[in-house]
């Protein structure tokens, strides 16, 4: 799943309490999670002749039909949250709307012939027109008021949500009733106003809510930190990587003249500061988390925040946007005794042959890049000037493991991927 997602519920033991948005989620990776593991023996067999005799195929390619019927279902959905559209994009949406239509009525007729909210689809692409966008500007005030609600009960799984709530709201209420020393009949020794006591009134006053944080930012006042460029401020950093973390992650604390760290910070402070001098201090400081504002030309500013495993856009001048992922955030303190933060990447790279593109998935094929001398991998802050919105999902064989990929397989851009609500 995408890293800056929060914990998405289990769609089996929790499915009757997901939100829009864990569904909207979820539509966004089932296509890959389909295709990952779906087999026949997990269909029972009057499905499976259900699905043969709607569709008019033999059982091998029920599957094939399954996983692209939810890959054209959350294209769909993507298409239908864009906040812009010209007329490539009517087009499109025009496009995947029929398509789904056909497949789900074709696959599921029982459950979608008639079926007044599939009918919406074929006036969606005149409302996308009249309108602007499809986005329903009031559903986020909304989602954040469920999400308040779904706060204040820890676990749903076969609980009554409705008997937790009253159960809270009567507590609280109580609680009110007993500070604020009104009394009940029913309980001669309840309240007698709790709140008249000096320590306990004290205990309630003068206080007020806030995040909170538990970042590490030892050794270096964030004040010391210098821009790259001008339209770069208040940088931010958290987290910093232990000793283990770096050795784990396969760099190095102290830079050694003859590494890779070294000859990429060389290139960085010749490429975009225009330092030629020998670098003089070898010590860097890693980092999980950054944090800077971008000063946009009409004066407007946006926050920037990006963590050690987000995949981020790049602009190249010979090849337009390049996408990357971040391997390490680190600061070093150059010999004008300015320090300056740095990413370190590795380059996803395009697979250009005739297998390059996933049909089933309509997603497009790439690499990860490992050869250091092909591509530069350090690249000042000021490159990334607007948020992650790319999601990658690797084609995973037996010899994966979590936070370790087998990199000769190739990853899938998500074409289903958005900014849900």
């Amino acid at each position: 799943m995408p890293i800056q997602w929060h914990k998405l519920p289990n769609p089996v033991t929790h499915r009757q309490s997901f939100m829009m948005s864990d569904r909207l989620r979820l539509a966004m990776i089932l296509p890959h999670i389909l295709r990952r593991f779906l087999k026949l023996k997990h269909l029972k067999q009057r499905s499976i002749d259900e699905l043969q005799e709607n569709l008019s195929v033999n059982s091998g390619l029920v599957i094939n039909r399954l996983i692209q019927c939810w890959a054209i279902v959350a294209k769909c959905a993507r298409f239908c949250f864009n906040l812009s559209f010209n007329d490539e994009s009517y087009e499109t949406l025009n496009s995947l709307l029929k398509q789904e239509i056909i497949l789900l009525t074709k696959m599921f007729p029982q459950n979608f012939t008639h079926l007044p909210n599939l009918h919406i689809n074929a006036h969606l692409q005149c409302h996308a027109k009249t309108f602007a966008t499809l986005v329903n500007s009031t559903v986020g005030i909304k989602e954040m008021v469920h999400r308040t609600f779904k706060g204040a009960v820890s676990h749903t799984n076969g609980k009554m949500i409705e008997r937790d709530l009253i159960k809270r709201y009567n507590t609280l209420q109580a609680l009110c009733n007993i500070i604020d020393g009104t009394l009940d009949s029913r309980y001669n020794t309840l309240g007698n106003g709790y709140y008249q006591n000096n320590i306990f009134r004290s205990l309630l006053s003068s206080w007020y809510a806030t995040s909170v944080t538990n970042y590490d930012t030892r050794e270096i006042d964030e004040e010391e930190i210098n821009s790259p460029v001008d339209f770069i401020c208040e940088i931010r950093y958290r987290i910093k990587w232990k000793y283990y973390e770096i050795s784990q992650n396969n760099f190095e604390p102290n830079m050694s003249i003859d590494g890779d760290i070294y000859n990429g910070l060389k290139m960085a402070y010749k490429d975009y500061f225009n330092f030629l001098e020998y670098i003089h201090n070898k010590k860097i400081v890693y980092f999980n988390y950054i944090t800077y504002k971008v000063l946009n030309d009409n004066d407007e500013s946006s926050i920037i925040r990006i963590r050690v495993g987000d995949i981020v856009e790049i602009e190249e001048e010979n090849e337009g946007t390049s996408y990357a992922i971040v391997k390490a955030i680190f600061l070093h303190t150059y010999n004008n005794d300015k320090t300056y933060p740095f990413y370190f990447v590795n380059w996803f790279e395009k697979v250009k042959e005739r297998n390059g593109f996933d049909t089933l998935m309509t997603c497009q094929k790439y690499k990860i890049c490992t050869e250091r001398e092909k591509y530069l991998n350090i690249f000042p802050i000021s490159l990334v000037t607007s948020m992650p919105k790319i999601h990658f999902v690797h084609q995973c064989v037996d010899n994966c493991l979590i936070e370790s990929h087998d990199l000769s397989q190739p990853y899938l851009l998500n074409e289903f991927f958005y900014n849900a609500i």
